[in-house]
């Protein structure tokens, strides 16, 4: 399952404030925030993901020995409302984004996604992954 805004509000139950050490905002106000940024500010939060990941693993939080499989894949995330930005009817008829992910084979963890308007074609090329 893709994590949805509306999911902002499980980091806002039980006693989640005591090991987060900021507010968790409302789902309304996340997506304030995220419909301001730009295609710019999304490259630009790529590029120090993919360094802080890569960091991350260089200090032995990675996989291990054991073998580490990555799964690519599309897949579609309807929306509703006419105004999204870069949605689209797709091949499935309905509005929506049609993002490519890379996901850990077992597990499922997002490691990288790539957002691309609604009526990309499965196979479109999204550029390299790193």
């Amino acid at each position: 399952m893709l994590p949805h805004i509306d999911h902002v509000n499980i980091l806002r139950s039980g006693a989640t404030q005591r090991v987060l050490a900021f507010k968790v905002m409302a789902p309304s106000t996340i997506g304030t925030f995220l419909r301001s940024f730009t295609f710019g500010h999304v490259r630009q939060l790529d590029a120090v993901l993919s360094r802080v990941l890569a960091r991350t693993w260089a200090t032995g939080a990675g996989p291990g020995a054991d073998p580490f499989v990555v799964d690519l894949d599309s897949t579609i995330c309807e929306v509703h409302g006419e105004a999204k930005q870069a949605a689209g009817y797709g091949y499935t008829g309905v509005l929506s984004y049609d993002p490519l992910l890379a996901t850990r084979a077992g597990t499922g963890e997002v490691l990288f996604a790539r957002m691309r308007g609604g009526s990309a074609n499965t196979a479109q090329r999204c550029g390299p992954f790193r």
